[in-house]
């Protein structure tokens, strides 16, 4: 009988030990696995944008843009531009028209939309306060075609149909400060500097003097890929830029050729759009073995 309950025992510690081992082996491969898959927060993104900036984000899905990239984040949320041009077909109405106006499948003017917007009281308050803050400080409250155009671009209740579950908010275009934003986060010893004149921005390279133009040109195409400019142009030249510029009826742009620019005239037919997301404050990502990202 001693013996058999002494086999008992060691069975016994036997199968605990198997058990302990199995359970090592688990915690010790899922740690593996989030070593392999990192989660990143907002915060994470910022602090680190020459790794984050540029990459895919993989399963922010909605009708008409079905890959974005990450395009800007600070503390509180990441921003993530569409990939490409989006097709005129999912483009929506302004607040009132039945149409914009649409020379190609890609390319959109802003000839409607100056019937449904008014200046700078229609933009959403806070958020122009945060993104067209020196035009806000400028107390330019005009109502000439450039700032109608702009209210369009960031009519967050039109662009809404770009913003899922995900999605604090979606608008047509970034905005010049939002871009320099970005581009000061990758390039922080050459820069773009932008100021208000007039009834719109200028800009200039951050190791200039004056702003004595109103483009910026020498941007490497297709860097961090292609989040602010594309060198193919088969779909639009240039991406419209949610902002007025210093010269009367025109918007800002980003043009094939490494050109950010002040001088698009709102009915130029050869512009296209890449709306832009800001993602929830709790959004995080997580990387995949294929070196892309996945909202968490």
């Amino acid at each position: 009988m001693g013996n058999k309950k002494k086999g008992l025992i060691i069975a016994t510690i036997l199968i605990i030990a198997i058990i302990v081992v199995i359970t090592l082996v688990i915690l010790l491969s899922n740690k593996k696995s989030n070593n392999n898959n990192p989660v990143v927060s907002a915060k994470d993104v910022a602090d680190d944008t020459n790794t984050y900036y540029g990459q895919l984000v993989e399963n922010y899905n909605v009708e008409g843009a079905n890959a974005w990239r990450i395009f800007y984040a600070d503390d509180n949320n990441i921003y993530l531009i569409a990939d490409d041009f989006v097709s005129s077909k999912y483009i929506p109405n302004s607040a009132n028209n039945s149409i914009n106006v649409n020379n190609t499948e890609y390319s959109v003017t802003f000839m409607k939309v100056q019937y449904d917007y008014e200046n700078i009281n229609s933009i959403d308050k806070e958020f122009a306060n945060k993104w067209l803050s020196e035009y806000v400080k400028s107390g330019n409250d005009k109502s000439e075609s450039g700032i109608k155009s702009v209210a369009y671009l960031l009519d967050k209740n039109i662009w809404k149909t770009f913003a899922n579950n995900y999605a604090e908010y979606a608008i047509g275009a970034p905005t010049i400060e939002m871009f320099c934003a970005s581009y000061k986060d990758t390039h922080p010893d050459k820069y773009i500097e932008y100021i208000v004149e007039d009834d719109g921005y200028k800009i200039k390279w951050s190791d200039e003097e004056k702003y004595t133009i109103a483009h910026v040109a020498g941007l490497i195409e297709d860097e961090y890929n292609s989040i602010y400019t594309k060198t193919n142009h088969s779909k639009a030249y240039s991406t419209w830029i949610a902002s007025p510029s210093t010269s009367p009826a025109r918007l800002m742009e980003s043009a094939y050729g490494g050109i950010v620019s002040a001088y698009k005239f709102y009915l130029e037919d050869n512009t296209g759009i890449r709306p832009i997301v800001c993602l929830k404050s709790d959004v995080q990502l997580e990387k995949q073995e294929n070196g892309n990202y996945k909202i968490k």
